[in-house]
């Protein structure tokens, strides 16, 4: 019931000066809650499909045991748990790739935008603030749907091709620095404000 000219969005940012920038891709990352509507038990399966690569999962929630048992028979997926923000800047710059398949419409997770600034491609689903933050087959991958067979064939395609990965994430990069720095957010902020005080 809001009219469309009253709204204003100003995205979250991230400054990419505070962020090292990474080719490295040594594994693919989860980082979030674990919760089944942050699909990380597809990212798990999406392992179970692909042995030869590594993946880290880091976070904490209430299907973190759930994860762990799914998990212990495969030998390429290291659950962490909760990292602290040193740690979790550590497993970003490391990453091939973010994998953040979630089931239910998240907003705009700022964990996309830390990835986006270490270089990192984001592969994600198509629903909710993540279809407006990746521009699928630039900075990231969106998936159609949400079967792991789909995420694992994403994941091997970044993985498998290195040279596609590094241009995702120059893009990605480019992307916190023309949208998601402090200062556009700054700007942005400033025109919703001057907007409200012309309409009040």
């Amino acid at each position: 019931g809001m009219p469309a000219e009253r709204i204003r969005v100003v995205p979250n940012f991230v400054d990419p000066d505070a962020w090292r920038a990474s080719d490295e891709g040594r594994y693919v990352l989860f980082a979030g809650r674990l919760e089944r509507y942050k699909g990380v038990l597809n990212v798990v399966e999406a392992a179970r499909r692909l042995p030869h690569v590594p993946f880290h999962i880091v976070g904490a929630g209430a299907q973190e045991a759930e994860v762990r048992r799914r998990a212990a028979d495969l030998p390429n997926v290291t659950v962490t748990g909760h990292l602290d923000h040193a740690g979790l800047r550590a497993e970003l710059e490391a990453a091939c790739c973010l994998a953040l398949p979630s089931l239910w419409n998240d907003i705009a997770p700022q964990v996309v935008l830390e990835a986006f600034a270490c270089g990192k491609p984001v592969i994600a689903s198509r629903r909710g603030g993540l279809e407006e933050m990746i521009v699928h087959g630039v900075n990231g991958i969106l998936l159609a749907s949400d079967d792991p067979a789909e995420l694992a064939a994403a994941i091997a395609a970044l993985w498998e091709q290195p040279a596609l990965r590094a241009a995702m994430g120059r893009a990605a990069r480019e992307a916190v620095r023309s949208r998601y720095a402090p200062a556009q957010h700054y700007q942005a902020l400033r025109a919703a404000y001057a907007h409200a005080l012309r309409t009040a």
